[in-house]
Parts: C-alpha cells; sequence; structure tokens
C-alpha cells in the first residue's frame, strides 16, 4: 500500500520524505545501537524527541515496521500528536503494515496539523530535525545538508541554543572526521564550530547544552595547544590554560559518566594516567561503556607490565561491549602485539579488515590502515621466530602473497586519507628496518617505480607486466602514484584506458579474494563526490569532470523473475561496489511504447543495464 503522493504531506521537508536509499544496511544497524544507549541517558526532552523521530526512520528503513510504529508512538505521545516528522513517520510505516484504519485516521490528524495555526512551527520543526539526522548520518554530503539548514533556521531562530550546539557539532564532525584537517575549507568548519560551541557554553543555561559543547570544545583545544592554528587565536577557550579548562568541564560534568571518561582521555594524554583512572572508574560506576573501558585499558597499559592483566581484561570489556568499538580493537591488537601474544593480535587485526567497509564509514580510517600494516608485520615476525629465520630469508616465505597484500593495501588506504603513498611507503620501511625484517620484493618494485616515473613510457609497461604476472595489487598502488606524480599532459588516451583496466582487474581480484575494500576502487568511477580519490591532485581532478557514471537499472515491473534481478543487481552495487551515494534504480514498463521511454535527470554518463524479459517482449 502506497500513499497518495498529491497530499500536501508528502512533499513537507521531513526524513520520512527524503529520498535516501544509498546508505548501506550494516551503517543503519550501527547507528541504531548507538541511538539506543543515548535514549537511556536523562537529556532535555526536544533532543530526545529527535533521537527517537531519527530511531523511528532507522527502523523504517531496515523495514521494522511494528518496531518502528512503536517507537513513532512515543514521539506522538511526548508532543501531544503535534510532531509533524512522527506524523508523517507513522502515515509512511501504517501504509506499509496494511492497517487502513488507523492509517485514515493519522492521515486526519495529519491534515488538521498542516492547516492549523500551527502548521508553519510544525514545518520549521521538521526541517530542525530533518538537519540532525543529516548530522548524525555523518559524511561529508549529508553534513553539508546539516549545515545548510542549521544556517537557514538559525536566521530564523537567531537566540535558539539548541539549533547553535547541533549547528556547532554539524560543523566540529565536518572538521573532525576529515583526515585533512589543514585543508581552508575545514579549517573553516574549526572556526565556525568554536565560535558556535563557545557561544553555548558562555550563554546558554542548559547544563546538557554547556556539557556537549564542553566535550568538543576540549579536543579543539587539544589541536589548538598542539599546532596553533591562527584561526583559533582569539577563542578564549582555546586560551584558557588546560587546568582552567578542566576545572570548568568538571564542576558542571561531575556527575555524567561521559563528560568523566572525556576529561579522563584528556588527562592520560597528557601524563597524568593515576588521576585518569580515577576518573574512569568513577565514570564506569555511573554507566557502562565501551568506550570506558578502552580508555581504562589505554591507561593501565601505560602503567606498563605490571597491569599487564588490568589492561587486557579492560581492552576486552569494551570490545564485549560494542563489536564496532574500532578504536578499541585496533589499540589492543597492538597491545598484543608488543607483547608477542601473535595468534591473539592477529585476530583483533583481522576483525578490522575483514569489516573494512563498515570501519571505513566510522571514519577509523587510520586505524585500518595500522591494522593492515601491522597485520602484515605481525606474520613476518611470527614466520621468523618460528623458523628461526633470517631477515632476508622471511622474504622467500610462502606466507608471503598475504603478507604483500596487506601491505599494499596499507599504502592504499593512504591515498583515501589524502596523503603522500612515498611517504607511506617510507614509514612502512623504516617499521620494518626496526624489527629487522627485509623489505618484501612488491615494496622494492614500487620504490623502483616511483623513482621513474617520468622516463616516457615507463608506467605503460610496467603497468602491463603487473597485469601480465597477475599482481593487481601491485598494479593498482603503482596506477594511484602514477596519478599523484604525473601531470595531466602526460595522461595519454593509452594511459587512461590501462589505468581504468588495472582498477577493474584490481576490483575483481578483490571481490574474488572476498576483501571488502574493493568499493575504494569501484565507488570513485560512479561517484563525482569522490573524484579526488581518483586524482590525487586538483589539477589532475578536472580530467575527470563530467565522466561520473550513473547506474540505470532498467526492468519489468510486471515480470516477477525482472524485478527480482534488479534488486539483486542493486544490493550488488551497494554492498559490493558501495556506491552509497547516487544509484539510480528505475522501472519502466517495457511494452510496445518502449522506444518512448526517456532517460530523465541523469545528466552524467551512464551505465545502463537493461533487463530482458523471458517470452515474448522486448
Amino acid at each position: 500500500m502506497d500513499p497518495t503522493h498529491s497530499e500536501e504531506w508528502t512533499t513537507t521537508e521531513c526524513i520520512f520524505n527524503s529520498r535516501i536509499n544509498e546508505i548501506q544496511n550494516r551503517r543503519l544497524v550501527y547507528l541504531k545501537g548507538e541511538l539506543s544507549q543515548e535514549l537511556h541517558v536523562d537529556e532535555d526532552t526536544e533532543e530526545k524527541i529527535w533521537k527517537l523521530n531519527f530511531l523511528t526512520w532507522l527502523e523504517y528503513k531496515l523495514n521494522n515496521f511494528s518496531d518502528a510504529k512503536k517507537r513513532t508512538e512515543e514521539v506522538l505521545n511526548l508532543t501531544s500528536t503535534t510532531n509533524l516528522t512522527a506524523l508523517i513517520g507513522k502515515v509512511r510505516i501504517l501504509c506499509k503494515l496494511g492497517e487502513v484504519a488507523d492509517l485514515e485516521a493519522s492521515k486526519k490528524t495529519l491534515k488538521e496539523l498542516l492547516s492549523g495555526g500551527l502548521a508553519e512551527d510544525a514545518k520549521i520543526d521538521s526541517r530542525v530535525q530533518l538537519a540532525y539526522c543529516y548530522c548524525r548520518l555523518g559524511g561529508a554530503d549529508f553534513l553539508k545538508r546539516s549545515i545548510g539548514i542549521f544556517e537557514d533556521l538559525l536566521k530564523i531562530q537567531p537566540r535558539n541554543h539548541l539549533l547553535k550546539l547541533t549547528l556547532g557539532i554539524a560543523h566540529y564532525n565536518a572538521w573532525a572526521t576529515s583526515p585533512r584537517k589543514f585543508h581552508v575549507e575545514l579549517t573553516t568548519h574549526l572556526r565556525q564550530a568554536a565560535i558556535l560551541l563557545t557561544d553555548v557554553i558562555h550563554s546558554s543555561k542548559n547544563t546538557a547544552f554547556k556539557r556537549e559543547a564542553f566535550h568538543r570544545m576540549l579536543n579543539i583545544k587539544r589541536f589548538y595547544d598542539k599546532f596553533k592554528p591562527e584561526i583559533l587565536s582569539e577563542n578564549y577557550i582555546c586560551k584558557l590554560a588546560f587546568q582552567n579548562l578542566f576545572n570548568d568541564i568538571l564542576e558542571i560534568g561531575k556527575d555524567d559518566a561521559k563528560t568523566l571518561s572525556n576529561l579522563a582521555e584528556a588527562l592520560r594524554t597528557k601524563g597524568e594516567v593515576d588521576r585518569a583512572i580515577e576518573l574512569l572508574e568513577k565514570s564506569l560506576k555511573l554507566k557502562e561503556k565501551s568506550k570506558t573501558y578502552h580508555f581504562l585499558g589505554k591507561c593501565y597499559e601505560d602503567k606498563g607490565n605490571d597491569c599487564f592483566l588490568k589492561a587486557k581484561d579492560s581492552y576486552e570489556k569494551a570490545i564485549l561491549m560494542s563489536q564496532s568499538n574500532f578504536g578499541a580493537i585496533f589499540n589492543y591488537g597492538q597491545f598484543l602485539m608488543r607483547h608477542n601474544l601473535d595468534d591473539e593480535c592477529l585476530t583483533q587485526f583481522r576483525r578490522l579488515t575483514e569489516h573494512s567497509r563498515l570501519v571505513v564509514q566510522h571514519e577509523f580510517l587510520v586505524q585500518l590502515r595500522g591494522a593492515y600494516q601491522e597485520l602484515a608485520l605481525c606474520l613476518m615476525k611470527a614466520a621468523r621466530r618460528g623458523n628461526n629465520l633470517s631477515m632476508e630469508a622471511v622474504r622467500e616465505q610462502e606466507g608471503m602473497s598475504e603478507v604483500e597484500f596487506n601491505l599494499l593495501q596499507s599504502v592504499n588506504l593512504t591515498c583515501e586519507m589524502k596523503t603522500k603513498l612515498i611517504n607511506a611507503l617510507k614509514y612502512i620501511k623504516e617499521q620494518l628496518h626496526i624489527e629487522h625484517i627485509a623489505i618484501p620484493n612488491s615494496l622494492l618494485r614500487l620504490q623502483d617505480f616511483h623513482e621513474t616515473l617520468s622516463c616516457g613510457s615507463y608506467p605503460l609497461t610496467k603497468l602491463n607486466q603487473y597485469l601480465e604476472a597477475n599482481q593487481y595489487e601491485l598494479a593498482y598502488t603503482a596506477v594511484c602514484m602514477t596519478e599523484e606524480a604525473l601531470n595531466i599532459t602526460h595522461f595519454t588516451q593509452e594511459l587512461r584506458t590501462l589505468i581504468l583496466k588495472v582498477k577493474l582487474h584490481a576490483a575483481a581480484n578483490r571481490i574474488q579474494q572476498n576483501e571488502t575494500t574493493v568499493h575504494f576502487i569501484t565507488r570513485p568511477l560512479f561517484d563525482s563526490r569522490c573524484r579526488q580519490l581518483i586524482s590525487r591532485t586538483a589539477e589532475n581532478s578536472q580530467r575527470y569532470a563530467a565522466k561520473d557514471i550513473d547506474v540505470l537499472i532498467l526492468c519489468d515491473n510486471e515480470n516477477e523473475e525482472s524485478c527480482q534481478k534488479a534488486k539483486t543487481l542493486k544490493e550488488i552495487c551497494t554492498e559490493i561496489l558501495g556506491l552509497e551515494t547516487c544509484v539510480n534504480t528505475e522501472r519502466c514498463n517495457m511494452a510496445d511504447d518502449s522506444e518512448k521511454f526517456t532517460i530523465l535527470e541523469m545528466k552524467s554518463a551512464k551505465l545502463v543495464l537493461l533487463l530482458n524479459n523471458v517470452g515474448d517482449r522486448p
């Protein structure tokens, strides 16, 4: 059952009316778990309503319609049925459940709200909640949408501290989740975040708002103390002595578990481990959280071997409480590796590499890159210890293919972090030297490739050689180096074609290897927002302009087999190839008038997947 799309409510700005089809289910499940934990915390009623509406939408997107109905009823009870987002959500949920009587009653309530005196206020509130949802979804595109809506709303309600706080958090997230924190656009986000969050701390009378603002400003303060960026030089919080800021935050958050946990981590980074442990233990008495146990594990690790068991126990509790605490998994793996517990540390690093797409979606690129690198080092050290081999002999072991694959993945992830590959290569070589392990042949070839890139046909010759030898990861890494190093004038049609061939071979190889990082290769080919991942320089990225590919899947909506194939293809596009933004899927009835069918709205290049029907239809 579908709603009537001519009705006014279907065009209202609302999360339930937004066409967001590109987010993978595993990301939605993660957000659902995160939000469910937060709802147990006492908070401002208005923000609680935002979270409940977002949680309702997540259940709706995950096809948990009965649970979604319960959540939306909770919001409507809290708001006396005047929350527009919840009402629209309820109508869409009832449509899915096929509950006709309740559906008609809800539509009537919705119509009365939109035609009454509170209609404009309800629409503004719906936009606020939409912006909040975009902010929680994360990622550059959704954060940009969130910031745009919040800025418009603040012009209408300039003294609304909750709007200022959430806009400040959106700007903060746009800066904090990017690896390029000194980029001009991102430092603008940092500056705006500091201004808004400081305003909330200074002007708001709401303690919960102040705590949330302080959490972000504490991290901004630590960044300022380390790098002294000019854009923050006038911010009074950044100029405070750490102890003064610490006391201010503790004063309003002494009974808040999250505040105590964040303050403890700040103390640990300054070497005050015992004070940090004291705060963390107090935090755990208030509320047990994975993040708090993670911080506690780091503290006990800092105290040395005497606290080995306490550190190990804390890390394990952190991971047990949250399987998606990737920072804890990575730190635990490193901890085990330092104590030469090879099998256990390999288990932790593989937990990251085997779920790399989910790791990347939570901005843990640094940990993922480190996991590939540490996994390779651990395998090489284990091989040397187990067989009593020299550092040169390790290079010839059978397991080196897995080692080289992991090392190349580590180098490749440097591209996603917008840093130079050659620097990553040098760093890995240094780590190998420290461990007295010989540099694998693939890294030696990469070094040689980089040094001779400017020699005319060399990229073509070597790339073809790598492909012929089925060394797809090596070829892909060499392609990344080529795109980073060469000037736009060097990219002949032959080289461009070969680069695309390498990427497709590397992607196919990763799929065959059940390697989840295939989306790093495929997604930029389809998504204009990832164009800088294709080319490592702004100049070279221009040559890819207007060459992005949309995917259009055409099938017969009257043929069940055809529709199922279309659904499967869409899942392949999103779940395997990682096309998380603009995967355009349409259905058309391939009848006699099919020649008149026009593809609209797809202005870029197209990959059209046409599913012909079995039988006499075209």
